[in-house]
């Protein structure tokens, strides 16, 4: 750690929010930003959706669900947002006053929007003053132990543009008493979307000021904005595209002119209704711009800056840009965007008093420093382009490391900077507020260290404090601790069919390993694995049943803790040849009527037939038969043979059952071979039982086949390529037709 000079100063990033955490209090403060649990919070808000698109408002960053679009009741709504980390801002239900995720109450949307014309012609809101306010009085009296503020969102009809429906006169019965009956107000105006019109979208720019004027100093207000078409004001053919840059250049707007949250539109009509319509591209986009509001907020939210009275941003060729300063722990924020509606590019001149020549300005998230004229600096604006900047006051803190916002796998040194003129005389580091460091200098080089490991998983704050009694500087900066186990060879298979000699390995983030157990589908008395390290192991799937199992490896660490993860697979060591011996049928089809051969097997010989349907044994219908009591064979195609069931049925005077089976193994045999040649043919051993009689001499017999590993596991094979063919032979059992073949089931090894 060293002190250095503000010339050296290199651009860092801004503090991370912490994840959304538990609500206890709402309150508004004094910059009209909302506080929770104390703290200035942006609600970056995603209007009226079902549940199933809780991942899309989490794919694109927002921390608030407004209104409550799904058929689930308020509260497993809100519950489905707080598992997913968010809040929610739902009409009034006494079933959720204090729920840990509710971030406030909302009217019902759009108050003011205009109802039926009155006997003079005028036209007046669909709700009025007094309704609305009889809402608020309702919901103010029912939520008190710690009451959620109320939102409204307005239309557009507000501005002093828009004249449609009501005169000036009109506006000021309507719209101050109603926002008056709101603690956050909000308006919706899609210039797009709504009216195909790209060069109105300094509307939202300008009904965010005109808000300001209804609503009265020191009330939050929200804007929603548009982020596709296919809306149900114009005609699909002719509606304009909503680009990413132009919701970017609306939101900053919005932000730029005082709002203090932000919500998005993206609702479609066109071609078909659907509640999330923003392309791939918007959505990254949004992605993009509402991490980096979340970043930002700390300084958006914070105490506008005096020194903003005396400043001034000026383009060449009139072209319209605004600015919004800010001062966040002594440091000057400037937040400014090129506006102009001919969409032209010019570079910004910014006036600033008191500026002295030399000071470094950090253009935030794009990698840049200017350095000040006196009084003045200068930045390029592309066409509806915005910049953040940050201008520092010494004392001040840069932490170099960990850096903002990343993911700590490996112990972090710690290591920041001071940029004062002179030492301090008191430096305090903390970790997540308690005290990591304190004395009166710098910690010297490689003292501290954080180590991931011994942090819980999540969001962790590391700030730096210094001062010399009369000045101080602070400095914080947000990093996460992921923590995961993974095994790899069976993670991500949870829907595949595996099979063989499958290598595992297991590996974790952030967990110093004491002892890991594995256990098969919770078998802990019998574990896989157990010991110090972590395992690199081969699981043969053969030792497994078919179907679904679970593998989960349990670890306790260094200091104590345990942490489990567990995986889903599906074992099928085996495909299934199921023949049900089914004579040939007729198939119809546009160009007449053929015969199909519905037979399974790879060779036949000439002897065979199929026997009569229309006489059935034991119920089964297709059953191949001799024609004379000659050898007759058929031959399946099974690669990696591994057993048989078959199905016989044999015709007997005999009522000794033992002396039944010996007439029949004795004329059915069975053979395996790798190659189909006459020499290469070894004899296949089975087991028989009569599961059924009938009282005609007719018996319903099963054989069983030998398990068969592999080709050299039998006599007189080779290779290693397993068996593939299997053929069954019927000899010396007459009359001919009294031996018959059922159904043939085999089952191949898949590896």
């Amino acid at each position: 750690m060293t002190a250095m000079t503000a010339a050296q100063a290199a651009p860092v990033a801004v503090t991370l929010a912490p994840p959304l955490e538990p609500i206890e209090k709402v309150e508004v403060g004094q910059n009209a930003e909302l506080l929770v649990n104390g703290k200035p919070f942006l609600p970056i808000m995603l209007w009226l959706q079902n549940e199933t698109h809780i991942k899309d408002g989490l794919a694109i960053g927002v921390n608030t669900f407004a209104g409550n679009g799904s058929h689930l009741s308020n509260r497993i709504y809100l519950d489905r947002l707080a598992d997913a980390g968010l809040y929610g801002v739902l009409h009034f239900d006494t079933g959720i006053i204090n729920h840990p995720y509710l971030l406030g109450w909302i009217h019902n949307d759009e108050p003011d929007y205009p109802g039926k014309r009155a006997s003079d012609g005028s036209r007046w809101p669909r709700m009025s003053v007094e309704e609305v306010a009889e809402v608020y009085q309702r919901i103010k009296e029912a939520d008190t132990a710690s009451p959620r503020p109320v939102f409204l969102t307005f239309t557009a009809y507000f501005m002093k543009e828009l004249t449609t429906y009501y005169t000036q006169e009109q506006k000021a019965a309507i719209y101050p008493p109603m926002a008056a009956n709101a603690d956050i107000v909000g308006f919706d105006v899609y210039p797009i979307a709504g009216w195909n019109r790209p060069d109105w979208l300094y509307r939202v720019a300008d009904g965010i000021s005109d808000l300001r004027e209804v609503a009265g100093a020191g009330k939050p207000l929200y804007a929603w904005i548009e982020t596709n078409k296919g809306g149900q004001w114009i005609s699909p053919e002719m509606q304009l595209p909503v680009t990413p840059a132009d919701t970017r250049a609306e939101v900053w707007m919005a932000l730029i002119r005082g709002a203090t949250g932000i919500g998005y539109f993206t609702h479609s009509w066109v071609p078909s209704y659907t509640q999330f319509a923003p392309d791939s591209e918007m959505v990254a986009a949004l992605r993009q711009l509402n991490e980096r509001l979340a970043r930002l907020a700390p300084a958006l939210l914070a105490p506008p800056a005096p020194e903003a009275e005396g400043t001034e941003m000026v383009m060449p060729s009139n072209i319209a840009c605004h600015f919004k300063m800010t001062k966040l722990n002594n440091d000057l924020w400037i937040f400014a965007q090129n506006i102009d509606m001919r969409r032209l590019a010019g570079r910004a001149t910014f006036r600033l008093p008191g500026l002295e020549a030399g000071t470094i300005i950090e253009v935030i998230d794009e990698d840049r420093l200017l350095v000040a004229g006196d009084g003045q600096f200068s930045d390029d604006y592309a066409p509806l382009a915005e910049h953040v900047y940050r201008i520092r006051r010494e004392p001040y803190v840069i932490i170099n490391s960990p850096q903002d916002r990343a993911g700590l796998t490996s112990p972090q040194p710690v290591d920041f900077q001071v940029v004062w003129e002179k030492a301090p005389y008191y430096v305090q580091v903390e970790l997540d507020g308690s005290i990591f460091y304190s004395g009166e200098s710098l910690p010297s080089p490689g003292l501290l260290t954080i180590d991931p490991s011994r942090l819980e998983q999540g969001h962790h704050v590391l700030t730096v404090r210094v001062g010399d009694g009369e000045k101080s500087a602070v400095e914080s900066v947000g990093f996460s601790v992921p923590r995961s186990i993974q095994i790899n060879g069976l993670d991500g298979y949870r829907y595949v069919y595996i099979s063989g000699l499958l290598p595992i390995s297991v590996t974790t983030t952030n967990i110093a390993v004491a002892e890991a157990v594995i256990v098969i589908d919770g078998k802990t008395e019998e574990p896989l694995y157990q010991g110090a390290a972590l395992p690199e192991m081969t699981i043969d799937t053969l030792q497994l049943s078919e179907g679904e199992h679970t593998i989960e490896i349990r670890i306790r660490d260094i200091y104590g803790r345990e942490f489990s993860h567990q995986t889903e697979f599906i074992v099928k060591n085996y495909q299934i040849m199921d023949d049900d011996i089914l004579p040939p049928t007729n198939f119809f089809s546009f160009w007449g009527t053929g015969p199909v051969d519905l037979s399974m097997t790879h060779t036949t010989s000439a002897g065979w037939d199929y026997a009569d349907q229309s006489v059935k044994l034991f119920g089964d219908g297709g059953r191949r038969v001799r024609r004379a009591d000659t050898a007759e064979f058929l031959i399946w195609d099974t690669p990696q043979f591994h057993n048989a069931t078959l199905t016989i049925y044999a015709r007997s005077a005999e009522p000794d059952l033992d002396l039944v089976l010996d007439h029949v193994t004795g004329a059915v045999r069975l053979y395996l071979s790798q190659d189909l040649q006459a020499d290469s043919w070894t004899p296949l051993a089975y087991s028989a039982k009569v599961l059924e009689t009938a009282s005609d001499g007719w018996y319903l017999i099963e054989l069983d086949t030998e398990t068969v590993i592999d080709a050299d596991s039998v006599d007189g094979a080779s290779g290693d390529a397993g068996w593939r063919w299997f053929k069954l032979v019927f000899q010396d059992y007459a009359p001919a037709d009294e031996l018959q073949l059922g159904k043939v089931v085999v089952r191949m090894r898949r590896y």
